[in-house]
C-alpha cells in the first residue's frame, strides 16, 4: 500500500480520522507529531510517512521464524545469523535514515531473531552508519530520552506462536517516572468481543508513570487507536501488515517491482494493508529541537526479562545501560561502529545476496502473482497453530494450487479477520489447537458469520479416532471431512471438489440466510399463510449454536420478517433505531461480551411488554432458579431447548394472528 494517508489523533482526542497526509493539521504549539508505524516485514518501502517530530517503529521488521535468516539450536538458542539477515536489517536502516523525521525510536519484534541474534551493540552500528549518530534510539527494555521527551522501549512477551524472538515476562516496574512515551511490540489494550483486553502489568505501567501515549504493533488485525479504562491514555496498534499470512503468489510487489525478502517466495508472508497512525502529544517543554542527540536512561535499563538463550555473543552484548548523560555514539557503541567497519566486507558480500535474490524474486514471484490474479483463485482458510508446524509446511504449499490460501496461527486474530473481513471463504481447513489458541472459536465464527456454505475439515488424529469427538464437534460446528496425517489426500481431493464447483459470481451479504434441512412445521402451521407485510421477528443467535438459526430459520420465514443477529451489540443498535417494531424475538443466552440478555433488556425496555420473548437455552430449559430470575428482570414468554422446538413453532401461527 503506497498512499500518503494515515489516522491522525489531536491531542486529547478519542477517535482517530483518516486523513491524506498533506492535509494533516499544524502541529499545535508546545506539541510533538509522533508517527507510529510497526510490523513492516521487509516491506517499509511501500509506506510513505507523513512528517513527525517522531518516528517510532514497534518491532517486526524482519519476517524471521527461525527458517530463513538465522540458524537455531536444538534449545532454540541463536547459533548464527546469516548474512542475507544482516543485509535485511542494514537495508531497513537505511530507508528509516532517509525518512524526514530528525527523531527516531526503534524495538524489536517476536519476528526479529536476526536483532536478538545480532545484539544491540551490532544493530544500534548499524543504525547509526545510516541513520547517523545519537538520531534514532533502539531500545531493549531500557528507557532514552531526545530533549524533553522521554521514551521506554520493551520487545518482550510471552508469544503463542513458534515466531518467538524475545520471548520473556517483562517486568513494567522498570518504567521511570515522567516517561512520556511507552513502546511495546505487544499491545498494552486491544479489542475482543464486547469491549477491549488490556495487560494489567503494561497499562500499569503507563498510569503510574504518567504517560501520554503507548505505541504498540504484533496484533495486526488489531490496527487503530485505543484507549485505557482509566485515565483515557491513548494506544496506537501501528501494525502496518495485513493479518492474512500469504503464499508468494497473493504477495504485492514494492515500488521496485520486488519484495523486500526474497525468500518471501517460498515462505509466504504479509501485504501492507493499513496507515500510520500519528498522534499530536502535549509534551511539556515541547518538541526537541532537531540537533537534540538520544541519551540511555540509565536507571531504566535492568537486565532483560527472562529468555530463551541467544548466542553466547548475543549474550555478552546484552542491554546494558550507559551513564547518566552518555549519548548513544560513546562507550561500547563506538566499539560497535569500529567492529561494523572490520566486518565491511561480510555486510558487502549480504548486500549481493540479497541484491541476486530480488533479482530471482522479481522475475519468479512477481510472475507468480500474475498468474494468480488471472485464475482468479477462491479463498481458502487454513488455521494452523505452531503446535503443529509440519502440517503446515507439508499442506499450504499444496493448497495453494487451488486456492489462496489465508493462513493464521492465533485464533484470535483467525475470529477478528473473519468479523471484519469481506473475504467470503469457501472452505476451512483446521486443526484443533491447544488451549487458549482452539481451532473450534474460529470454525464457531465462520458458522455464525458465513453459515453452512464454506466446506469445513478439522485435521486432527485425536478426531479422527474417535466418534464421541467427531459428534460433538459436528454438532457445534457442521464438519464436512476429519482427517489425520494419513489420510491427508482425502482432505487434497475434497477441496479440489469444492474448488471445481467454485464459479465466478456475486458475493452474497454476511447476513444470507443459512442451507437449512431438518425441522419441519406443524401440520396446523400450513394452514396458515403469511398476507400482506409479515410481521418481524427478531432472532439473536449469538456465535455458541449456527445450527439452531439453520433448523428454525427457514421454517420461521414462513410467517415472519425474520432479522438475525450474532452480535448483541448490532442486535441492540437496531432496536435503538426504532425502525422496527417485533413482534417475536428468539434469544439465545450468548457468551460473555455477547449476551442475548442484553439484547432483551433493551428490546423491554424500548418496545415494552409487546413483543412475544422465547430463550432457546438447554441450561434455561432445565434450570427453574434461572427461568425465575429471568421472568422476573426480563419478562420470558417461553424457554425452549432442542428437544421442544416443535413447541416454539406451534406458537407462532397463533403471533401472527395476534
Amino acid at each position: 500500500m503506497s498512499t500518503p494517508s494515515c489516522l491522525y489523533l489531536e491531542p486529547n482526542g478519542l477517535i482517530p480520522k483518516k486523513l491524506p497526509g498533506h492535509r494533516l493539521p499544524p502541529v499545535p504549539p508546545n506539541c510533538v507529531r509522533v508517527v507510529c508505524i510497526s510490523d513492516t516485514h521487509n516491506e517499509h518501502e511501500q509506506l510513505q510517512l507523513p512528517w513527525g517530530h517522531l518516528l517510532v517503529h514497534a518491532g517486526d521488521i524482519l519476517t524471521e521464524s527461525g527458517m530463513r535468516h538465522v540458524q537455531r539450536a536444538p534449545d532454540k538458542s541463536i547459533r548464527a545469523v546469516r548474512p542475507e539477515g544482516e543485509a535485511l536489517l542494514a537495508s531497513f536502516a537505511q530507508w528509516l535514515g532517509q525518512q524526514p523525521h530528525p527523531h527516531k525510536v526503534v524495538i524489536g519484534g517476536n519476528h526479529d531473531l536476526v536483532l536478538q541474534g545480532l545484539g544491540p551493540r551490532r544493530v544500534r552500528a548499524v543504525f547509526a552508519e545510516a541513520c547517523g549518530a545519537g538520531t534514532m534510539a533502539y531500545l531493549v527494555h531500557e528507557g532514552a530520552a531526545v530533549g524533553p521527551v522521554r521514551v521506554f522501549g520493551s520487545p518482550y512477551a510471552r508469544w503463542g506462536s513458534h515466531n518467538d524472538a524475545f520471548l520473556g515476562d517483562p517486568d513494567f516496574s522498570a518504567v521511570p517516572p515522567g516517561t512520556h512515551v511507552l513502546v511495546t511490540h505487544m499491545p498494552p489494550v486491544k479489542p475482543k468481543a464486547g469491549g477491549q483486553s488490556e495487560d494489567p502489568r503494561a497499562v500499569g505501567a503507563l498510569l503510574r508513570c504518567g504517560g501520554l501515549l503507548s505505541v504498540s504493533g504484533h496484533c495486526h488485525w488489531a490496527h487503530g487507536v485505543y484507549h485505557t479504562a482509566a485515565g483515557r491514555v491513548p494506544c496506537a496498534v501501528a501494525s502496518a501488515s495485513g493479518s492474512k499470512w500469504l503464499p508468494a503468489t497473493s504477495l504485492h510487489p514494492g515500488p521496485a517491482g520486488r519484495r523486500g525478502d526474497p525468500t518471501d517466495r517460498h515462505h509466504g508472508g504479509y501485504n501492507v494493508a493499513h496507515h500510520p497512525i500519528v498522534c499530536d502529544l502535549a509534551v511539556p517543554g515541547g518538541p526537541p529541537c532537531p540537533q537534540a542527540r538520544w541519551r540511555l536512561d540509565a536507571e531504566a535499563a535492568p537486565s532483560p526479562p527472562a529468555e530463551r538463550a541467544a548466542s553466547a555473543a548475543a549474550q555478552e552484548e546484552g542491554p546494558r545501560a550507559a551513564p547518566v548523560g552518555a549519548e548513544l555514539t560513546e562507550g561500547p557503541h563506538a566499539v560497535a561502529t569500529r567492529e561494523m567497519v572490520q566486518r565491511s566486507a561480510r555486510a558487502q558480500s549480504a548486500e549481493a545476496a540479497l541484491a541476486l535474490g530480488r533479482q530471482a524474486d522479481a522475475s519468479g514471484a512477481h510472475g507468480q502473482q500474475r498468474q494468480s490474479t488471472q485464475h482468479g483463485l477462491p479463498p481458502l482458510l487454513f488455521f494452523g497453530p505452531p503446535n503443529d508446524p509440519g502440517t503446515a509446511a507439508r499442506l499450504q504449499p499444496q493448497l495453494a494450487a487451488d486456492f489462496v490460501v489465508h493462513h493464521f496461527e492465533d485464533a484470535e486474530e483467525a475470529v477478528q479477520d473473519i468479523h471484519r473481513s469481506a473475504t467470503r471463504y469457501v472452505a476451512c481447513v483446521a486443526k484443533l489447537g491447544q488451549r487458549g489458541n482452539l481451532g473450534l472459536s474460529v470454525l464457531e465464527a465462520l458458522r455464525a458469520k458465513q453459515g453452512s456454505s464454506p466446506y469445513v475439515a478439522i485435521h486432527s488424529a485425536t478426531a479422527a479416532r474417535h466418534a464421541g469427538t467427531r459428534e460433538r464437534l459436528q454438532e457445534r460446528v457442521g464438519v464436512d471431512l476429519f482427517v489425520d496425517h494419513d489420510t491427508e489426500a482425502a482432505l487434497l481431493e475434497a477441496v479440489r471438489m469444492v474448488r471445481s464447483r467454485c464459479t465466478p459470481g456475486p458475493t452474497p451479504p454476511a447476513d444470507v440466510a443459512l442451507n437449512a434441512t431438518a425441522v419441519h412445521p406443524p401440520a396446523a402451521a400450513s394452514t396458515v399463510p403469511v398476507t400482506g407485510t409479515a410481521p418481524a421477528l427478531l432472532f439473536f443467535s449469538g456465535s455458541t449454536d449456527p445450527k439452531a438459526v439453520k433448523r428454525l430459520r427457514p421454517v420461521l420465514e414462513q410467517w415472519f420478517a425474520v432479522h438475525v443477529f450474532v452480535v448483541a451489540q448490532k442486535a441492540i443498535d437496531a432496536i435503538m433505531a426504532g425502525d422496527v417494531q417485533f413482534a417475536v424475538c428468539i434469544a439465545k443466552l450468548g457468551s460473555k461480551g455477547n449476551l442475548g440478555v442484553d439484547v432483551l433488556r433493551v428490546l423491554r425496555a424500548v418496545q415494552g411488554r409487546g413483543p412475544f420473548v422465547a430463550i432457546h437455552s438447554a441450561t434455561a430449559a432445565e434450570d427453574r432458579h434461572l427461568q425465575e430470575k429471568l421472568e422476573g428482570s426480563i419478562g420470558v414468554d417461553l424457554f425452549v431447548s432442542h428437544e421442544d422446538e416443535e413447541l416454539l413453532l406451534q406458537k407462532m401461527p397463533g403471533l401472527v394472528r395476534s
